[in-house]
């Protein structure tokens, strides 16, 4: 996978197009969402409740993630753009994992989707993790893409921790992450993380005058990349 998908850069497109490698040698890397997210054991009891365990059938080839915070440092409002390379023909499922500190029925956001349809929600209540099940408009071809784009208002949470990130199971082209804040609450120092397992890069980003941050990394994962910041 992570030579398969690196999207950005031509050898990598074609990788994804054919499915697996035909030539000897270790196989492309890649993780199931499990093995990625915390808590590990609660993130899978929702994808197998959601029936969605194990390998999924589209990969992110692109991904641009915008998070608003509000003038008290809060979480406020969330969007994610995908554009979704399938890996089979007929492709059509997606999860969508959400965690929280602290998971309560308020903290069940709507999510406003665009490019398919919530078909339904798993909640794991014990973990804090709320998983939904996508269904995209149309089967997807093997080597087509697909885009969905979702947003959500978030519940108010006060001991959420000052951070964001998204989790990739397989190498993606490109993912853009960019964090606004409120101008009355812009923190004094931001910085960018790519993780997997214990290992984790991590990279200052200059605030100066700017209101925002972002930080945009090619040919990612398997993985998480995030940003965290401090008041």
């Amino acid at each position: 996978r992570s030579v398969e998908e690196l999207l950005m850069v031509p050898a990598g497109s074609l990788q994804e197009r054919l499915g697996a490698t035909r030539r000897p040698g270790p196989p492309v890397a890649r993780r199931h969402a499990a093995a990625l997210m915390d808590p590990a054991d609660a993130v899978e009891r929702v994808m197998q409740q959601l029936d969605l365990a194990g390998d999924l059938d589209l990969a992110q080839s692109n991904v641009w993630v915008t998070l608003d915070v509000d003038a008290e440092g809060q979480s406020s409002h969330y969007a994610v753009q995908i554009v979704w390379t399938s890996l089979r023909d007929g492709a059509q499922r997606l999860p969508l994992l959400l965690t929280f500190t602290e998971l309560t029925e308020p903290a069940t956001p709507p999510v406003m989707l665009r490019g398919g349809v919530i078909r339904r929600h798993v909640i794991d209540r014990v973990g804090g993790v709320l998983g939904y099940e996508i269904v995209l408009e149309q089967p997807v071809p093997r080597g087509q893409t697909a885009i969905t784009e979702h947003r959500m208002e978030l519940p108010r949470d006060e001991s959420a921790d000052h951070f964001m990130f998204h989790t990739l199971t397989r190498r993606s082209r490109q993912v853009v992450l960019w964090v606004r804040f409120h101008p009355d609450r812009v923190p004094e120092r931001a910085e960018a993380f790519e993780a997997l397992d214990d290992d984790e890069k991590v990279t200052l980003l200059p605030m100066g005058n700017a209101t925002s941050v972002h930080h945009a990394v090619n040919g990612f994962g398997p993985g998480r990349v995030g940003i965290r910041w401090s008041w």
